[in-house]
């Protein structure tokens, strides 16, 4: 397990919020960083070297991207921090934080009463939630009971990240991918009746063509490829009309969407259009 916890910066030139975090929290995501390393465990101690790793997105908008940042110092509440590593893009957890910094050193000497950590596990190979569950409630009674004080009437909820992070929102994105279903159904439908009633009109051109030779065959290659040339540009005029929708729809961040910064359009919508 790793924790972590978000603050407003100090007295720094920039804006935005830092996160403290153990030493195990980052490569808890698997994510290794776009620059530098990550924490090391002597770091995440009282009086470990002062050190901080920058999200992408600060060091792409106040540093430039910049690689020779590595190194380089930043004061945060009048003491030098040394810049270790910079986070790949996309990765934003907790979300809008500019800077982590180990959290040993940034809460030395606080007491138990001082509850303010998010704690983030990787379950063991077969095990479920309800069973990690169960075992974290029995853990939350034991700490009950040895630190009465602190402890008392705190229990333990454990919840799976991608529900915490995109659980409101779920159910209103499955509603919406319905709609957009029904709606390209319907699309369908309308274009095929269409082309029905065109074939129709032109009865006489297949009788027509019909009378000079043509095959079956080569009938339904016609069709065929009249209908491939309409899917096609439909297709495109679809895909740069999602590409529009998409970055308005990044604009606007309804609800604060966890994630939608990196929406974008893919091979999978590809294939799908």
């Amino acid at each position: 397990m790793a924790v972590c916890a978000q603050e407003p910066l100090g007295q720094v030139a920039l804006d935005g919020l830092a996160a403290v975090s153990s030493a195990g929290f980052l490569p808890m995501f698997g994510k290794e960083p776009a620059l530098g390393r990550l924490f090391r465990t002597e770091e995440d101690r009282p009086g470990g070297e002062p050190v901080l790793i920058l999200s992408y997105g600060l060091w792409q908008r106040r540093f430039g991207a910049d690689a020779t940042i590595l190194g380089q110092k930043l004061i945060l509440d009048d003491k030098p921090y040394t810049v270790v590593g910079v986070m790949p893009r996309g990765f934003d957890f907790p979300e809008a934080t500019d800077f982590w910094m180990p959290l040993a050193q940034s809460r030395e000497g606080a007491d138990r009463s001082f509850q303010f950590l998010r704690v983030v596990g990787l379950l063991r190979p077969q095990a479920t939630v309800e069973a990690a569950q169960a075992e974290m409630s029995g853990i939350a009674r034991v700490l009950e009971q040895q630190y009465a004080d602190t402890n008392q009437g705190r229990g333990a909820t454990v919840i799976p990240l991608r529900t915490q992070l995109v659980g409101k929102v779920r159910p209103a994105l499955l509603v919406l991918f319905g709609a957009v279903l029904l709606l390209l159904c319907i699309a369908c439908a309308n274009v095929a009746n269409l082309l029905l009633v065109r074939a129709t009109l032109r009865r006489e051109e297949l009788a027509v063509r019909c009378a000079m030779g043509a095959s079956r065959g080569r009938l339904a290659r016609l069709f065929l490829i009249e209908s491939l040339l309409l899917s096609v540009a439909g297709g495109g005029l679809g895909l740069l009309f999602a590409h529009w929708a998409v970055q308005a729809l990044i604009k606007l961040n309804p609800k604060k969407i966890y994630g939608l910064k990196e929406a974008g359009i893919d091979f999978r919508v590809l294939l799908f259009t």
